[in-house]
């Protein structure tokens, strides 16, 4: 079932080292909400179908019609690194031979068009954050 397949896997990425503890952390919940959505099924039975209707229930309220943590809907970013996620466990799944399928890729989803950088500050603040820093002879903010 997928329950015991992520476990095995984020296990062995910590084990192995490609994995941390905070991002084997985050990868858990982003597929522990997967399981959430599809149920506890084998692995083969997910299909690409149910994979777009999670993400569209990502963007939306989010699970079970619930908000997120903050009491706001997921961004597309949000949703994008779930998705991610997913297929990252898939590709370890096909890769043990346990799937022949991924059926997170291809999807082609849409880039998120916003991320926390962009709401962080205003277009008028960032420019005097750069103007500060090549006052110091090298920016210290990314342009």
């Amino acid at each position: 079932t997928l329950s015991v397949l992520v476990g095995r896997y984020l296990a062995q990425r910590l084990a192995i080292g490609q994995h941390s503890v905070a991002t084997s952390r985050m990868k858990r919940g982003c597929l522990v909400r997967l399981i959430d959505f599809v149920g506890n099924v084998d692995v083969n039975k997910l299909t690409k179908g149910r994979v777009m209707e999670w993400y569209a229930d990502l963007l939306s309220e989010g699970i079970e019609g619930a908000p997120n943590r903050n009491g706001t809907t997921r961004s597309a970013a949000t949703a994008h690194r779930y998705m991610r996620a997913g297929r990252a466990f898939y590709s370890w799944v096909v890769e043990e031979g346990l799937c022949l399928k991924n059926p997170f890729t291809p999807l082609g989803l849409p880039t998120p068009k916003q991320t926390k950088r962009d709401v962080f500050y205003s277009e008028a603040q960032r420019e005097v954050m750069l103007s500060a820093s090549r006052g110091l002879g090298r920016p210290i903010v990314a342009a």
